[in-house]
């Protein structure tokens, strides 16, 4: 990747944050362009090509949520980062819809962290323009194979094989790349998890349970990528809710509160469903909290079909880890125990039969849950799909890869390239086997 042709145009109404950034990204090789307000980032717009745009939210006569829209609809391919505070948080859904951003950064942000995420959008966006110089270079060359009359056939086997290596060469680049509906995801999660006090082993758990039941019930792939982002983001709705309501632990609301509380699923839904590549997952996270035998369904209906299966399957392993982390009472419950609070609901909040599964299939998933062990590695033992398990530094404290980053080819090869700099080894801990995560799915 080389740097040296990046550019940047950071948007802020703030002399003193435009003076920031350009002293953070200066002497890395980007070039640096600023402006102060939206009007003038979109006359830089119609006369410059960005790779990176960075804008404030809070800014006069355009917000940036406003902004980052008219960019994307001027130069789509430009990644956009928007800077935000806490209460911003409603216009900061709106330009994950709008804007479709490739991340947000909280105000005051960091600057290890504000410098990675600026560095891999460039990467992103290198790897989306090698893309689409192989595939045209592909087609082209396919065009030029088939317009000649070849005879022989070695001839033919050496066009065969030509047009093979191309095609093998666009399927390996594509691969490296990050899907925009996954960026999408992942800024939601940061969002999420900026506001909602959980562990991220508490959200691995909920993840890898949720899809290892999808796939031992048999569902078919598209329900279980579907549930897969069900459990990655079954929690956003939470950023909708009071802070004295989400800070509270569950058992010490009150009634007011907990029915404040219980608005999240269909808050959640609501966010998700204008993003238009996520209905079913929508339709699972509105309806999670439901209880299996709800007065609310009609009694001539079939409640199979009214709570998709991933719903059901969400129920269960949400309320399960909710049990052993000590989220519904003062007091954690053993697995034992909380596996007969859930079999005691079981017909009434739960699904009897995804519950027996559930039960069946614990001692299965606990080895597989015990395989997922973090290892130190050497940059060369590497892979892609590997998770860096901790965050992973350059001999000069630059943050790299931030844990639970899954790896590709691009993030390898650009660690190698700081590895090459420095005599010192880098620091490397990774899952060899990471739970299921939403960003699996092409």
């Amino acid at each position: 990747m080389q740097n040296a042709y990046s550019k940047l145009l950071c948007v802020d109404d703030e002399p003193e944050i435009l003076v920031s950034l350009k002293r953070l990204f200066r002497g890395i090789g980007i070039q640096i362009d600023t402006a102060d307000g939206g009007k003038e980032a979109l006359e830089k717009i119609e006369t410059s090509e960005y790779d990176v745009i960075i804008s404030d939210m809070r800014m006069p006569k355009m917000d940036g949520a406003t902004f980052l829209q008219h960019a994307q609809e001027s130069q789509p391919e430009a990644k956009r980062i928007l800077l935000t505070g806490y209460s911003d948080q409603d216009s900061t859904i709106r330009a994950i819809n709008n804007g479709k951003i490739f991340s947000y950064v909280n105000k005051p942000w960091s600057n290890n962290d504000l410098r990675e995420i600026v560095m891999s959008a460039i990467a992103e966006k290198y790897a989306e323009t090698e893309l689409s110089l192989v595939t045209e270079n592909s087609t082209q060359e396919k065009t030029l194979l088939e317009s000649k009359n070849i005879h022989l056939l070695s001839q033919m086997e050496l066009t065969n094989s030509e047009l093979e290596l191309a095609n093998h060469e666009a399927d390996q680049t594509k691969k490296e790349l990050t899907n925009s509906h996954h960026n999408t995801i992942k800024t939601l999660s940061s969002l999420t998890n900026s506001r909602v006090s959980v562990t991220q082993s508490f959200n691995e758990q909920v993840i890898l349970q949720s899809v290892f039941l999808g796939k031992k019930l048999a569902l078919k792939e598209n329900t279980i990528r579907d549930l897969r982002y069900a459990a990655y983001l079954y929690q956003v709705g939470k950023i909708t809710l009071p802070e004295s309501v989400i800070d509270t632990p569950y058992y010490q609301l009150d009634d007011q509160a907990r029915d404040v509380y219980e608005q999240y699923p269909s808050a959640g839904a609501d966010i998700l469903e204008p993003l238009g590549f996520l209905p079913q997952a929508a339709d699972m996270i509105r309806q999670h909290r439901q209880d299996y035998a709800s007065q609310e369904i009609p009694q001539d209906q079939n409640i199979h079909s009214l709570i998709p299966i991933g719903a059901r399957i969400l129920r269960i392993i949400t309320d399960y880890n909710c049990l052993l982390h000590g989220m519904y009472s003062e007091l954690r419950y053993s697995q034992q125990n909380a596996v007969s609070y859930l079999k005691s609901y079981a017909g009434k909040k739960y699904d009897p039969e995804i519950m027996k599964q559930f039960e069946l299939l614990l001692p299965e998933l606990e080895q597989l849950q015990s395989n997922i062990k973090e290892q130190p590695l050497t940059l060369q033992e590497l892979t892609e799909g590997m998770v860096a398990s901790r965050d992973i530094f350059s001999a000069c404290d630059v943050l790299l890869v931030s844990k639970g980053t899954r790896l590709t080819r691009t993030i390898i090869e650009t660690m190698a390239i700081y590895q090459k700099r420095s005599p010192k080894a880098l620091a490397i801990f990774v899952l060899r086997h990471p739970p299921e995560a939403a960003h699996n799915d092409e």
